[in-house]
């Protein structure tokens, strides 16, 4: 995937995990539902794209690598704008999100690394 399509795609998903899956569970649902619903977000969903969004930037790291940290900075403010409320406790989250982002990128960087070094041995 060049750069450009793998920019689109993490804002896409970004988008996507950070406003639209939040502003959903807080609307549409009820407000015990909603909470439930957030939970996941925060143990599953978020955790999930922050690695996805790691891995697809690790294929260009050098023009993608703050990808992963605008995720994580990005998730504070839109948190509080869908709770409406300063939650200081969600830094822990975002700061989670950016390890597991970073790790995913130079996981994926450095085995993209290792299987281009083997081809050209070939």
């Amino acid at each position: 995937m060049r750069p450009k399509k793998s920019l689109f795609f993490i804002s896409a998903l970004s988008v996507a995990v950070l406003l639209l899956l939040p502003f959903v569970a807080v609307n549409l649902t009820g407000a015990m539902n909603a909470m439930g619903t957030l939970i996941i977000l925060l143990l599953a969903v978020n955790p999930a794209a922050a690695v996805i969004i790691g891995a697809v930037s690790g294929r260009a790291f050098k023009l993608l690598w703050w990808v992963p940290l605008a995720f994580s900075v990005l998730f504070l403010p839109f948190y509080w704008l869908i709770l409406r409320e300063i939650v200081p406790d969600l830094t822990i989250y975002a700061c989670i999100y950016l390890g597991l982002g970073y790790a995913s990128a130079l996981i994926y960087h450095v085995l993209l690394l290792r299987k281009n070094k083997d081809n050209a041995q070939k």
